[in-house]
């Protein structure tokens, strides 16, 4: 029971959606940044969406990963 409540708990992050990191042919291109809540240094970790530039976005990604 204290493991399933471990694994459904909300962790404490700070969360930005939608940060615009440049501008390239007039497109707007942003980001969603989240990132432990506290004191850091925290390690970093890159999702980059493989969609070719034609299919699906990086809000398929946005779920949390429990690992």
């Amino acid at each position: 029971m204290l493991l399933l409540a471990l694994l459904l708990a909300a962790p404490a992050v700070t969360r930005s959606d939608n940060l615009t990191y440049a501008t390239a042919g007039g497109e707007r291109l942003a980001l969603d940044f989240v990132a432990p809540a506290g004191p850091g240094p925290f390690p970093l970790v890159v999702t980059l969406h493989g969609g070719a530039w034609k299919v699906g976005s990086r809000h398929d990604l946005s779920r949390p990963a429990l690992w």
